[in-house]
C-alpha cells in the first residue's frame, strides 16, 4: 500500500509539473502573436476588423483580413491651367492648383484621419516679342522670303497702333520765309509767300521703308534791281527721298520711337531765264536724318528731328547774267524742326510742322562781276541761306 502511495504521488508531481509548463509555454505564444500582430497593424500594412479573440458558431476564431493601403485610401489630384493675354501689355499667366485628399474607407483599426492640402500658385510670364535685325529685314526682303518675326511682331500690336500702316501720304501747305545775307548784293535778298509740300512713306516692315516728299513756294517775288525797285517772281523748290530705319521702345500706342535714315535732297531757287540781277541756284546733296517720336496720349506725339548734309553742291546757273560769285568753296546744310501728330484714327491724322534751315555757302577767290552797289568785285563770297518753314496739313494712312 505504501509503495502504490508513493507512486500515485510520483505520478501527481509530474503532471503538476508537465501541465505548469505548457501553461508557461502557451502564454509565451500568446504573448508573441499580439506583439507581432500590434507592430503589424502600426506599420500600416495590415489591419485586422473585428474582435480577434470572438468566436464564430462554430466554436473557431474568424480568419484576418488583410488589406493594402492603397485600398483603404484614395488620392485626388486636380489641376488646372489658364492664359491670359492682356491687350495692351502682353503677358502670360499660369495658374495651377494641386489639392490631395486622403479619405479612409471604413475601418475598425487603426482610426481613421482626414488630411486636406491646397497648393495655388500663379506665375506671370512676359511675353517679349524682339524685333527683328535690319539685316535679317533686307535678307528677307530681297529674296521674298515670308518674315514670320515681323508677323509675329504685328500680331502683339494694338490695331489702332500707326505702325501697322504700311502707306503713309502727307498733303500740307503753309508759310515760308526766305531770308539770304551775302556781303555780294547778287545774293542778298529776302522773300515770304505761301508753300505747300506732299509726301508720302512706304513701310516695307514697321521698321523699314521708303519716303520722298516735294515743297514749292507759291506767289513769292525778289527785287531784282536795287535802282528801279523793280520786282520778278521766284520759286523755292525742295525735292527730297530715302529710305528710313525707325526703332519702337516697347508694344504699347505710347511706346516712344526713334527714326533715322539716308536721304538725298535738291533745293532750286528758280528766277526767269532773261533776268539780268539774279541766277538760279541750285544745292544738294546726301544727308542724314534723325527723328524722335514721343506720343503723350493714344491721340497725341510730340516730334523732334534733324538733318545734316556735311556736304552740299552748290552751282550758281546762268540767267541773262551769266555770275560766279567765286570759286567752287564749302557748303553745308542742317534742318531742326518741331511738330506734333493728332491721331483721330489709325488712318487718319492731322499734323504740324515748324522746320528751320539754314545752308552755308563760301566761295574762294574773286567774283565775276562788280557789285552793283560798291563797284567792287568782292574776293571771299560768303552766302547764309535760311529758309523757315512752317507746315499744317492731313496725313491718310492704310
Amino acid at each position: 500500500v505504501m509503495q502504490l502511495g508513493l507512486v500515485l504521488t510520483f505520478l501527481i508531481l509530474f503532471s503538476m509539473s508537465t501541465l505548469a509548463q505548457v501553461d508557461v509555454s502557451t502564454e509565451m505564444l500568446l504573448q508573441s502573436h499580439q506583439v507581432s500582430t500590434e507592430e503589424a497593424v502600426e506599420s500600416g500594412r495590415y489591419q485586422i476588423r473585428g474582435p480577434a479573440s470572438k468566436k464564430n458558431s462554430k466554436g473557431q476564431l474568424p480568419s484576418k483580413s488583410v488589406k493594402s493601403v492603397d485600398d483603404e485610401y484614395k488620392i485626388v489630384l486636380q489641376q488646372s491651367t489658364s492664359v491670359v493675354v492682356p491687350e495692351m501689355e502682353p503677358v502670360a499667366t499660369t495658374s495651377t492648383t494641386v489639392s490631395t485628399t486622403l479619405r479612409p474607407r471604413k475601418m475598425t483599426a487603426p482610426s481613421t484621419t482626414t488630411t486636406t492640402t491646397t497648393s495655388t500658385t500663379t506665375t506671370t510670364l512676359p511675353v517679349i516679342v524682339e524685333q527683328p535685325t535690319i539685316t535679317d529685314q533686307v535678307k528677307d526682303l530681297v529674296a521674298d522670303k515670308d518674315q514670320p518675326l515681323v508677323e509675329a511682331y504685328k500680331e502683339q500690336i494694338h490695331p489702332d497702333d500707326t505702325r501697322l500702316n504700311q502707306l503713309e501720304i502727307d498733303v500740307l501747305s503753309g508759310v515760308v520765309a526766305n531770308s539770304a545775307a551775302s556781303n555780294y548784293s547778287f545774293r542778298n535778298y529776302n522773300t515770304v509767300s505761301p508753300q505747300i509740300s506732299i509726301g508720302g512713306k512706304l513701310w516695307m516692315t514697321p521698321f523699314l521703308g521708303l519716303h520722298g516728299q516735294y515743297r514749292t513756294s507759291l506767289g513769292a517775288d525778289v527785287i531784282s534791281d536795287g535802282a528801279t525797285s523793280s520786282r520778278i517772281s521766284v520759286q523755292h523748290e525742295t525735292t527730297e527721298f530715302g529710305f528710313q530705319l525707325r526703332r519702337y521702345f516697347g508694344m504699347s500706342r505710347k511706346a516712344n520711337s526713334l527714326q533715322y535714315g539716308l536721304f538725298f535732297s535738291e533745293y532750286r531757287f528758280v528766277v526767269p531765264s532773261n533776268d539780268n540781277h539774279r541766277v538760279r541756284l541750285r544745292s544738294s546733296g546726301l544727308g542724314i536724318n534723325l527723328s524722335g517720336r514721343i506720343p503723350v496720349a493714344p491721340g497725341y506725339a510730340w516730334v523732334f528731328a534733324g538733318k545734316l548734309i556735311p556736304r552740299v553742291q552748290h552751282q550758281e546757273q546762268p540767267t541773262g547774267i551769266s555770275l560766279s560769285s567765286g570759286d567752287a568753296g564749302e557748303s553745308s546744310r542742317f534742318d531742326l524742326s518741331l511738330g506734333g501728330e493728332f491721331k483721330m484714327a489709325r488712318q487718319s491724322q492731322i499734323i504740324w510742322d515748324l522746320t528751320v534751315s539754314h545752308e552755308k555757302n563760301q566761295f574762294g577767290g574773286q567774283a565775276s562781276h562788280p557789285d552793283p552797289e560798291t563797284g567792287q568785285r568782292p574776293n571771299g563770297v560768303s552766302v547764309s541761306n535760311t529758309l523757315t518753314i512752317f507746315s499744317l496739313g492731313y496725313r491718310w494712312g492704310q
